[in-house]
């Protein structure tokens, strides 16, 4: 019997830190445990730092991964976004042509999805279109691009044709779902499926002491962390202008670890306020992950309010896998609101409202540790029950060998 072949289309891809990338990865991998040859043609730079260079060519986990070079130029601005998609795309698309004709086709959200129904009618590839996050929706709701500008038109009939002919289309949330579907009626097959959080690497592999509070001299601080990407979409203000209630303060101590456009705003907030609780660290490695997710005592996260549907914000769900109780900065119609209120595992305040935040904050600094304990086994029972990686990731790769 011959083997089957996937053909993963992806700006970003292991060993980059990026959540993308690694979802991405989980599929292929998982594909290629079922016997199928996967093929990942990807950038050889990094996402988020595009001074990170990786290997041209891999064997990776089972996953053949090509490497394709002066693709990725940073995120420093949008205009420098397009142009990596835009290289990424004409080069990705010159390597479509020269290997194996795959069975399947899996993109997701950026300009070389342009590609799949170009393969669909040129040689007949099926192809599954994974909307991560909704441009150019995001970008008009950021003010980056006006809603009627050449640009977004043009991405909007590019995005329509893709969603058209996709034989599978997979979305985060029930309000991304809503958004997709207004932007073509057409779309065969539409199913939702949240990102899974990265189990594998939230297992503790060892029985000593975690050392990351330790490494970081944080004592018995009770310790709120916001880790990840820090995007610009999901403002992150109101928790560092709450912090100024309590300058000198050293009971706790709000923890920012990860990039993103948004990593200097934090930086800059420290250096002009230094005597408030805040601190920064770079991304960690996957193998230090459990480390220091676990070492959170609440874990932060921020919805911005006019990105409801256009993004997901995936740190809820890891966190939730360790065990750990969430504060939510955004409002009450979003799929991380909806997940607190109906399995109780966190608090939620507006953004803007700082005067809550502070009270919230306080609240949570002086509270007994087995109420935290609690709520966060609430989240973990959710995670095994409803988003384990293992359930979400089956399905995936099902809908996948399902494609015909």
């Amino acid at each position: 019997m011959n083997r089957k072949t996937l053909l993963v289309l992806t700006q970003v891809y292991l060993p980059d830190p990026a959540s993308v990338g690694q979802h991405m990865a989980d599929v292929s991998e998982s594909m290629a445990q079922n016997d199928w040859d996967v093929i990942v043609l990807t950038s050889n730079r990094g996402y988020d730092n595009y001074r990170d260079k990786y290997q041209v060519f891999e064997l990776l986990n089972g996953v053949q991964v090509s490497r394709l070079s002066l693709t990725s130029f940073g995120k420093s601005n949008i205009l420098i976004r397009v142009i990596s998609q835009v290289a990424f795309l004409l080069k990705a698309l010159l390597k479509c042509f020269t290997i194996k004709r795959p069975d399947v086709v899996l993109v997701s959200t950026n300009l070389v999805f342009i590609i799949a129904p170009l393969l669909k009618f040129l040689r007949n590839i099926p192809y599954l279109y994974w909307v991560m996050d909704l441009n150019p929706d995001q970008a008009v709701a950021a003010g980056v691009l006006r809603r009627n500008s050449l640009s977004v038109k043009l991405y909007n009939f590019f995005q329509s044709l893709v969603l058209g002919n996709a034989d599978m289309v997979v979305s985060l949330d029930r309000f991304m779902s809503q958004r997709v579907s207004k932007k073509n009626n057409n779309i065969q097959n539409h199913v939702i499926i949240p990102p899974w959080p990265h189990e594998d690497h939230l297992i503790a592999t060892r029985k000593e002491k975690n050392s990351f509070r330790d490494e970081h001299n944080w004592g018995d601080k009770r310790i709120f962390m916001y880790s990840g990407n820090h995007s610009l979409v999901h403002p992150l203000n109101t928790f560092l202008q709450a912090t100024k209630e309590f300058e000198g303060t050293n009971d706790f101590l709000m923890a920012f670890i990860g990039g993103g456009l948004g990593k200097g705003m934090v930086e800059k907030w420290i250096m002009n306020n230094p005597n408030t609780p805040v601190t920064s660290l770079p991304y960690q490695p996957l193998n230090n992950l459990n480390q220091s997710l676990s070492t959170a005592d609440i874990h932060l996260v921020s919805m911005g309010d006019n990105m409801i549907g256009c993004v997901h914000p995936c740190k809820i769900y890891s966190a939730m896998a360790i065990g750990k109780p969430i504060l939510l900065l955004g409002n009450s119609d979003n799929h991380i609101a909806e997940i607190l209120e109906e399995y109780d595992i966190g608090w939620s305040v507006q953004h803007g409202d700082i005067e809550t935040m502070v009270k919230t904050l306080g609240y949570l600094r002086d509270i007994d540790k087995n109420i935290l304990v609690e709520k966060g086994q609430n989240a973990k029972k959710v995670i095994q029950s409803k988003f384990s990686q293992k359930k979400l990731l089956d399905k995936f790769c099902y809908l996948i060998e399902g494609i015909q």
